[in-house]
């Protein structure tokens, strides 16, 4: 759990990136420069040389063919990053649920230590600086409070652990 706060910025801005991937994986792609190329090579109907549903040019065969595998690979691409982000998010909506279900002192706490990365005397003197006076100690026992709590709210499992640190590493 603790690792997970230590990392929810970057688990944020990995979902935003693969946002942005997905939606260029879904955006003009080269298939569609490949049919095109295809569409180049047809022949007038008024003129046909061949049979109706047939294409002789080997050039337009080798098109559609490989547009066909690009169509394929796209679509592996895109259901990929689409469990992918499934992942993310739900790991960001469990934390944000489990954070939103502690205490101000806890969340202060919690922000210090992880967001912001600062050691245990700096958060006590920003927590002092927002009225909040505890001792070492108090914060201590009130962030290993908070992270029992994130653990029974989130319930995140280990594979889902494993998941987002594969993703983010």
């Amino acid at each position: 759990m603790e690792t997970l706060l230590g990392f929810r910025d970057v688990i944020k801005g990995a979902f935003q990136a693969m946002q942005t991937e997905l939606n260029h994986a879904t955006g003009i792609t080269e298939e569609d420069i490949i049919e095109s190329m295809a569409l180049k090579h047809t022949v007038p109907s008024d003129t046909l040389t061949h049979s109706p549903g047939t294409v002789s040019d080997k050039t337009a065969n080798t098109a559609i063919g490989y547009r066909k595998r690009l169509e394929n690979e796209n679509i592996a691409l895109i259901t990929e990053l689409t469990k992918e982000l499934m992942s993310l998010k739900l790991i960001i909506d469990k934390l944000e649920i489990g954070l939103n279900s502690l205490s101000e002192t806890q969340k202060s706490i919690i922000d210090a230590r992880y967001f912001q990365k600062l050691d245990w005397y700096t958060a006590l003197d920003k927590l002092a600086a927002d009225k909040m006076f505890l001792s070492k100690y108090q914060a201590q026992n009130l962030r290993r409070e908070a992270i029992e709590k994130l653990m029974q709210i989130t319930r995140i499992t280990v594979a889902q652990y494993e998941t987002i640190m594969r993703l983010i590493n």
